[in-house]
């Protein structure tokens, strides 16, 4: 399979999840014509192409782009045996809804108490999710 160079550009960004937590981040690169993954900045892996939205990787497992109306990628879903994960693009979050969504993650660290965590994480948390 064969994508389209301008495709393959569409791709290329930050996509991030925040599930309880562990902030986790895909890195999606292209060189020479090629996508690679890199998972919280560390190595990366080669995607092989399915289709044009679809993608093998060795790890996360399948990975699949979803754009919206407008033909704009809004996030990735990392499919593997377990479970599919949504990852956001985060390179063209715009900062209101960054702020709101570290509100609401903080009003559940608050309601779930010290297991969670400390205001100084969750402060550099802030800093670095809503570059």
């Amino acid at each position: 399979m064969v994508v389209p160079p301008d495709v393959l550009r569409r791709y290329v960004g930050t996509y991030e999840d925040v599930n309880g937590l562990n902030i986790h981040e895909f890195t999606v690169s292209l060189e020479n014509g090629q996508l690679f993954l890199a998972f919280n900045g560390k190595g990366r892996v080669q995607m092989v192409p399915m289709s044009e939205t679809t993608f093998s990787a060795h790890f996360p497992g399948t990975v699949q782009f979803v754009s919206d109306a407008s033909g704009n990628v809004t996030h990735l879903l990392s499919m593997s045996a377990e479970n599919t994960r949504r990852f956001d693009r985060g390179d063209e979050r715009p900062a209101h809804e960054c702020t709101a969504e570290i509100a609401g993650a903080w009003r559940k660290v608050r309601s779930q108490g010290d297991q969670l965590g400390s205001i100084s994480r969750w402060n550099a948390f802030g800093w670095r999710y809503c570059r």
